[in-house]
């Protein structure tokens, strides 16, 4: 299966992308229901979906309004765009240039501490927000506040990757303002009422899309229409595409025009980086077998609309990048050091392989795959922290692939636990009717034995839940492959002060109970 984004005709924005999911096939209600509750923190919102025609096409089209009365001091007044003292900088919704307008977009981001508004409509009467920024890192922090408040009782049912790609969308927003204002990513700050509109269209495309299973598919995105021209903000006249939306979109095609305003925004510039796995300049082959199409505000003569198309694919290859260079000189802590890197620039996998030089000198081979968007972060990582002189690319290589999923399941370890001192063996055959408990309690290392029936009285009045994510490998329709995350496991074993093989056994345990429920 393949997932083609296409933004040829209007570009891409936030709110485009969220009504294409929804156009495709996400449940409405549940979408909305979930970006109104992450952004609780931020600010109050209401957010309407509608059917709209576009020039011809059906669409969906999806608005995000900011209650203004929630935070922040409320500004209804006219206001001259040459103003000195308030700048709103960047919108992100296709906008109308009509003359009451509610700025309260995705282009939020200042790397100053000043409120600045910079509008890019003609209009005198504006009604707006203005509120204390949080910085970059506050940000982040308040979403990991709102998956601890969801992992309690996991209400939407989420895949907790969400959070994750939703952190790495507003990063590459925040690095792309950075450079262009020449800040480090901790004096980057993100204005509350354009913050609210970007979290409610972040997590309600990245919602929409692992809702519809599309995280298992290949994400293939077409060349972006950027649309043109000039607008005006506090430092003059700047050109369409934005600085910061250029930076977003390094190594993506992209192209001018069609028409003399911004078409992609930095939001969903963001989105369409993080979520493609590949860019094309034209179609692949494909079956096509769903066609959704998510609308803009502003009306152009032709539909201002984003375009998904969801299809087989005929090619069951995927094209990477292998990237490798060899080093003699460089220490097993440096090494370490640099695998986290490549992985934090992008790295699909990373592999380094003991070797012999020139000269008889033990040396490695730092081995690193990659997709193509993410082949110049890892080449930046590998010049700068090794100092190697030459790198080797095989470039659009391509590597057969099964199809995989991620999948999250609950699990209750209290009925695991009961009796438990220091050694515990878990019994994985259920046709006993024993429970076995060791009951000689005069030695100070107690095996015990716990069958997991659980026929004990004695229950933990602890709450032990969690949540292990499991990567699961299908060839022609049938399970080959279920590993759970390391990372789960590894906390859980030191959390409940359990041996790791313990834990392994139980998750495993639990995963092929939920698959026998589902045959």
């Amino acid at each position: 299966m393949v997932l083609i984004i296409d933004p040829q005709n209007s570009g891409i924005a936030g709110n485009m992308l969220v009504g294409a999911f929804i156009d495709l096939g996400a449940n409405a209600k549940d979408v909305i229901n979930f970006m109104k509750y992450v952004t609780k923190e931020f600010n109050d919102i209401e957010v309407t979906s509608s059917n709209v025609n576009k020039k011809g096409l059906n669409s969906t089209y999806l608005e995000v309004l900011v209650n203004s009365n929630n935070n922040g001091n409320n500004i209804n007044n006219n206001i001259n765009s040459n103003t000195n003292n308030n700048n709103i900088n960047n919108i992100d919704s296709n906008t109308d240039n009509n003359n009451n307008i509610n700025i309260n977009s995705t282009n939020y981001i200042d790397s100053n501490t000043n409120n600045n508004i910079n509008s890019n409509n003609n209009n005198n009467n504006i009604s707006c927000t203005i509120s204390s920024p949080i910085t970059y890192n506050e940000l982040i922090a308040k979403i990991d506040e709102i998956k601890e408040s969801i992992c309690d009782n996991n209400y939407f049912k989420l895949n907790f990757d969400i959070f994750k790609v939703a952190k790495n969308v507003f990063k590459r927003i925040a690095i792309g303002e950075s450079k262009v204002h020449g800040k480090s990513l901790d004096e980057v700050h993100f204005h509350e009422v354009g913050e609210a509109d970007a979290v409610a269209d972040v997590f309600g495309s990245l919602f929409a899309f692992y809702s519809l299973g599309l995280s298992k598919e290949t994400v293939v995105g077409l060349p972006i229409a950027l649309g043109g021209g000039v607008i005006k903000s506090v430092h003059g006249q700047i050109p369409i595409p934005a600085p910061a939306t250029l930076e977003i979109l390094k190594g993506a095609n992209c192209f001018g025009g069609p028409v003399d305003s911004e078409l992609a925004t930095p939001t969903g510039s963001a989105l369409y980086m993080e979520l493609c796995d590949e860019f094309s300049q034209f179609q692949p082959m494909i079956k096509p077998k769903k066609i959704a199409y998510g609308a803009g505000k502003k009306d152009f003569n032709h539909p201002n609309v984003l375009r998904l198309i969801q299809a087989d694919s005929l090619i069951d290859t995927q094209k990477i990048d292998v990237i490798e260079t060899n080093v003699d000189h460089i220490s097993g802590e440096t090494l370490g050091f640099i695998y986290n890197k490549l992985f934090e620039a992008g790295a699909r996998d990373v592999t380094i392989t003991p070797t012999i030089m020139k000269k008889n000198r033990p040396a490695h081979i730092v081995k690193v795959i990659s997709k193509k968007n993410s082949t110049e972060s890892i080449l930046n990582v590998l010049f700068k922290e090794l100092g190697t002189l030459g790198i080797r690319i095989s470039q659009e290589t391509h590597r057969g692939i099964t199809s995989r999923k991620f999948e999250t399941i609950r699990i209750n370890f209290n009925s695991y636990l009961n009796n438990i001192n220091t050694n515990t063996s878990i019994i994985t055959n259920n046709n006993t009717n024993n429970s076995n408990i060791n009951t000689n309690n005069t030695s100070n290392n107690t095996n015990t034995s716990i069958n997991t029936n659980n026929t004990s009285n004695n229950t933990n009045n602890n709450i032990n839940i969690y949540y292990v994510k499991f990567k699961i490998a299908y060839l022609n329709n049938e399970l080959i492959s279920a590993r759970a995350e390391f990372e789960d496991i590894k906390k859980i074993a030191i959390e409940l002060d359990i041996p790791l093989k313990e834990v392994n056994k139980i998750v495993d345990l639990e995963f092929k109970k939920l698959m026998d429920l589902k045959k």
